[in-house]
């Protein structure tokens, strides 16, 4: 009985024991990669599959970093070694950087739309497949996938943030800004971030300001014409502003006064809050 008691007392902590040497060892590794130091790195991960050879998660975490380190040969060898263990969408997350890392594009879209015609149910496979693409700037892939998945779900607002950004980097700039109002109208706590796209867009063509006046206009609802009116500021309409923030309350027009007067628009602000002291 007095063995058997042992026994029990002592396992927890032999098995507790090993989880922390395992956790502490890949801490050791993520250290080690954050200061660049790839093989030592690597060499800690052998050591623990050696230890934990069911590890999928460090599976994982060691053939990433071989395709951090352009081993894109290796990174395959390990994958093919550890297969067996790891997760389906794991193998997916590793195998197609493999093929985009290798410029196997064709491939590598395939491959990810077999895959996700086999799991139609799993709407969140579809977003971790097409941010890889994204990665690789392979957008219009992405964009792809993403617009496949709104179909299954039947769901025009699913991933709207990704959907617009893969639309901008594709240069496909008059989608993107329809993404970016549809992102406004269901989280307006991304308006400066909107609005940074909306003005670096216009950086690239002034022509755009006719979409971003013809969404505002569908978007009546949000802060959307504020939106258009700092969008015409940032390409010198500032008459053209001022008649939009006409329309809006006099704190915005205050707030848009403000920020002239920091960008070095004194004339601007001075109109600006001239118009908002006749407002209030």
């Amino acid at each position: 009985m007095k063995k058997i008691l042992i026994i029990l007392i002592v396992l927890p902590g032999v098995i507790f024991g090993q989880l922390n040497e395992k956790e502490i060892l890949k801490k050791q590794a993520s250290s080690m990669i954050s200061r660049r130091q790839y093989e030592q790195a690597n060499r800690i991960y052998e050591k623990i599959m050696e230890d934990y050879p069911v590890d999928a998660s460090t599976a994982e975490l060691f053939i990433t970093n071989l395709m951090r380190m352009s081993k894109f040969e290796q990174a395959e060898e390990k994958l093919i070694q550890y297969n067996s263990i790891l997760p389906d969408l794991a193998i997916m997350r590793l195998k197609l950087p493999i093929l985009l890392g290798r410029g196997n594009f064709k491939e590598a879209r395939k491959t990810a739309l077999a895959f996700l015609n086999n799991n139609k149910g799993n709407i969140i496979f579809y977003h971790n497949i097409a941010q890889i693409f994204s990665q690789y700037r392979q957008n219009e892939t992405a964009i792809e996938i993403y617009k496949m998945v709104r179909n299954i779900a039947k769901d025009d607002y699913l991933y709207i943030r990704e959907l617009a950004q893969s639309y901008n980097n594709a240069g496909s700039y008059e989608k993107a800004i329809v993404e970016y109002f549809k992102l406004l109208e269901k989280q307006s706590g991304y308006s400066n971030y909107i609005l940074n796209r909306l003005q670096t867009i216009l950086q690239e063509d002034e022509k755009y300001i006719k979409t971003i006046k013809l969404e505002s206009k569908d978007h009546p609802e949000t802060n959307a014409r504020e939106l258009y009116a700092l969008c015409l500021a940032a390409i010198g309409e500032f008459e053209q502003a001022l008649l939009q923030y006409d329309e809006l309350d006099a704190e915005k027009l205050s707030t848009f006064a403000r920020k002239m007067k920091i960008a070095g628009n004194l004339d601007v602000a001075e109109l600006a809050y001239k118009r908002y002291l006749k407002k209030v």
